[in-house]
């Protein structure tokens, strides 16, 4: 319906924490029309996008709105070892609202809004090493207490053969991990771990939204409004970030 650009930093409504301003989004709500839409889009990496939208009346007090899109995408860097590719989405989001308005005083509103966002991991491609930098040098330091060769200068286990494809960057694969070296819980990083499906990288967020608006007009001047809402979600982040 429209777009709301708020200068930061906000209040109390909009978040304090936002000193950069907030970008609010107002979706369009049920109208006592027939309509709909539907978008496809096909692209390269067997790109294939589905945005569809159906407003439904019924009778002359109430509506419904449903809305739904189907994104994916497969990878476009290849890890050269495993078969794996870095860079793919799955994402889906579906939504629905029903308004109904039984009187001229009064109004409801229920929505509810369902997204699954999936992706396989972060298609990082380092095209050079420098034999200096201070992480180099940390992690050379690491390396040494774990039995590895050193990192040296365009180190292949590093450095991506070609723009899109990468070698797999678990550098620990095959090395007895030892306990002591991580901290207070040595247990989570264990040799008894598969630690060859640590380096599969993966993002996973599933979330759900309830909503409840209920208006009434007292009189001329005083409404009665109520706003309820209950979300509920999960995510799952693992990637290599250390490169091992």
């Amino acid at each position: 319906q429209r777009i709301e650009v708020l200068r930061g930093p906000q209040g109390t409504l909009f978040g304090r924490n936002n000193p950069g301003g907030a970008i609010r989004y107002f979706t369009n709500e049920p109208a006592h029309e027939l309509g709909g839409s539907l978008s496809l889009t096909a692209g390269d990496n067997d790109r294939r996008d589905i945005v569809g939208m159906v407003n439904i009346p019924i009778g002359a007090s109430a509506a419904l709105r449903l809305q739904g899109a189907s994104l994916e995408r497969d990878g476009y860097v290849s890890v050269l070892n495993t078969g794996q590719r870095l860079g793919g989405q799955e994402d889906l989001a579906l939504r629905g609202s029903f308004l109904v308005e039984p009187t001229n005083d009064l109004s409801i509103r229920l929505t509810a809004a369902y997204t699954r966002n999936e992706s396989v991991g972060d298609p990082v491609v380092i095209s050079n090493v420098s034999g200096t930098l201070p992480i180099v040098l940390a992690y050379n330091s690491f390396l040494a207490t774990q039995g590895q060769p050193a990192v040296v200068v365009d180190d292949p286990r590093w450095v991506s053969p070609t723009p899109y494809s990468v070698y797999n960057r678990c550098a620990l694969d095959a090395a007895a991990v030892v306990g002591a070296n991580f901290g207070p819980a040595p247990t989570q990083l264990s040799n008894a771990l598969p630690l060859g499906s640590l380096c599969d990288e993966r993002q996973e967020d599933e979330n759900l939204f309830l909503s409840a608006d209920i208006t009434y007009d007292i009189n001329d001047t005083l409404t009665f409004r109520s706003l309820t809402g209950y979300i509920t979600g999960q995510n799952v982040d693992q990637g290599d970030f250390g490169l091992f």
